[in-house]
């Protein structure tokens, strides 16, 4: 096994349709938050859809309620997502499932 350090809106050595999960746990919450939020979140989404395969899921751990962030996965997902959300506990903690189908 080789360990790499990649940035995620640029995997230049991933192959495309490679990863049937992406984990992102407030990855997306700090790219928001970036001097470049709108093209880094929009980086990082068009990566997400290139790496992984079809059927593949990308679980997305949110701060924001899923109102707040639908926008941002249709423009990059189109219709080829299926989304559910998810309070967890007492907190305003939003998991998102996208699948790419």
């Amino acid at each position: 096994m080789i360990d790499t350090v990649m940035d995620a809106r640029r995997m230049e050595y991933v192959p495309d349709q490679c990863f049937d999960l992406v984990v992102d746990k407030a990855l997306l919450d700090a790219l928001f938050c970036s001097e470049h939020n709108l093209k880094d979140v929009d980086d990082l989404l068009r990566e997400m859809l290139r790496v992984l395969k079809i059927d593949g899921i990308y679980f997305v751990v949110s701060h924001a309620p899923p109102n707040r962030r639908m926008k941002y996965f249709q423009k990059i997902f189109g219709n080829a997502m299926e989304i559910q959300s998810f309070k967890v506990g007492k907190s305003l903690i939003f998991s998102l499932f996208i699948a790419v189908l």
